[in-house]
């Protein structure tokens, strides 16, 4: 696998990130030569597959969902002031 320096990296990220995705080969960036962290691509499946597909397609994988979850009310008093405004 290659090797990048990490200031490479920053500066170059971009350009990192596009070969990887377009060779389908990951990266392992360095730190004063010593491996710290390693990029890899990521496999996305077709994109006519929607929700309820990957739902089927995970439950058949995993099992079925047991516990249900309710999304929190949203916070209409945010501690940060809102850039819009």
């Amino acid at each position: 696998m290659k090797t990048i320096g990490i200031f490479d990296a920053k500066t170059r990220l971009s350009e990192i990130c596009e070969n990887i995705h377009n060779t389908k080969k990951g990266v392992i960036l360095t730190k004063r030569g010593k491996p710290i962290v390693k990029i890899e691509p990521i496999s996305i499946k077709s994109s006519t597959e929607n929700v309820w597909d990957v739902r089927k397609r995970l439950e058949k994988k995993w099992g079925a969902f047991t516990e249900d979850f309710e999304i929190p009310p949203r916070d209409q008093n945010p501690t940060r002031p809102n850039p819009l405004d």
